[in-house]
This record gives structure tokens, C-alpha cells and sequence, in this order.
């Protein structure tokens, strides 16, 4: 009987050693787990802060020069709509030739 206890601690033994084991290398699993999905954070969210804060001194010329380009468009269309109650928003053809006159565009006469 006491040889049977012993050969029972002896596999309980062996057995508890594999679970450690077992542990272990789920531990191990798990903090390389952590430690990717830090990084894939890191590598997705740390580009986005960068871009929201030096981003938009870059674009800010750009935007202006957007602006500018449409601004006297936008004045052409807000003289339009500012006009009689029956009439389009939409500039007239003299109102676009004008304007891209003023912006440097050549536009051929109208022949017929």
C-alpha cells in the first residue's frame, strides 16, 4: 500500500512538472501577446498624433492658396443668388469667362 501512495506522488509529481511547463510557456504566450499589440498600437496610433499636430502647418499654404482660387468664384455666385428672387445661383458664361480672364486663363472668343 505504501508502494502504491509512492508510484501516485511520483506521477503527481510528473504530471504537476508537465502543467508547469505548460504555464510557462502560456505565460511567455501571453506577454508576447502584450507586447505586439503595444506596438501594433503604437505603430497606428503614434503616426495619427504626429499628423494631427504637424500636419496642418504643411496643408495650411496649400489651403490658402485653394481659398484664393475659389474666392472670387464664390463672390460670382453670391452676387447671383443675391439677385432677383427668380433667378439661378448659377453664374451666367460671362460672369465664369470674366473670371478666368482674371486668373490668367486664356479663353478664345465666341465666333460664329
Amino acid at each position: 500500500m505504501e508502494e502504491d501512495i509512492r508510484k501516485m506522488l511520483e506521477e503527481n509529481l510528473q504530471l504537476s512538472r508537465e502543467m508547469h511547463t505548460m504555464m510557462k510557456k502560456v505565460r511567455r504566450s501571453m506577454a508576447m501577446r502584450t507586447v505586439v499589440s503595444v506596438i501594433y498600437l503604437i505603430l497606428i496610433v503614434a503616426p495619427l498624433i504626429i499628423a494631427f499636430f504637424y500636419l496642418p502647418p504643411l496643408i495650411k499654404p496649400y489651403l490658402q492658396q485653394y481659398q484664393e482660387l475659389l474666392g472670387p468664384m464664390s463672390d460670382i455666385q453670391r452676387g447671383a443668388s443675391s439677385g432677383a428672387a427668380g433667378t439661378s445661383s448659377t453664374p451666367s458664361w460671362q460672369e465664369i469667362v470674366n473670371y478666368a480672364k482674371s486668373i490668367g486663363v486664356s479663353v478664345p472668343d465666341k465666333t460664329r
